[in-house]
């Protein structure tokens, strides 16, 4: 099979997958126990029934499910991630603010992990079987075995 039919099929594959993100994505946030109104205006302003129904206009959760994901991918599509609830801002302001962080301490921790993981790979080569190599080793596994934001959690 040439590449270029190769990469043809696979962008024809991406079609079907971003479909089924979204719809997953959607389900479970639909799939939720809680009622997103109650968890945004709290108990005492559920007892006032216009309050509520705002609410649910301006979110558009009172259309129907099949409405609420047509105009969730319709917006999408536009570039439209829609608006936070907790700061009530547009998502993509949102993202314009924190992505300079965001990439400074991704770059960051990607450029002493590679630091460290070099020098602990030159430290076992060196000193094999050595103590030096069973630390190097040990610190290697930890860090692949423990999850992400556990690690982070540690780390602050």
């Amino acid at each position: 099979m040439p590449v270029y039919q190769y990469i043809l099929r696979r962008l024809a594959l991406t079609v079907p997958l971003i479909i089924g993100v979204t719809l997953i994505a959607f389900i479970i946030s639909h799939a939720v126990p809680a009622d997103p109104v109650t968890a945004n205006l709290g108990q005492k302003a559920m007892s006032d029934p216009e309050i509520v129904a705002a609410f649910r206009a301006e979110w558009g959760l009172d259309d129907p499910v099949p409405q609420q994901y047509f105009t969730y991918v319709t917006k999408l599509l536009q570039g439209d991630m829609g608006r936070s609830i907790k700061s009530r801002r547009a998502v993509a302001e949102d993202i314009r603010a924190f992505l300079p962080a965001t990439i400074e301490l991704a770059t960051t921790a990607i450029f002493f992990g590679v630091i460290i993981g070099i020098l602990l790979g030159v430290l076992s080569s060196l000193f094999r079987n050595s103590w030096i190599d069973h630390v190097a080793r040990f610190i290697s596994l930890l860090g692949v075995s423990l999850p992400v934001f556990w690690l982070a959690l540690l780390a602050l």
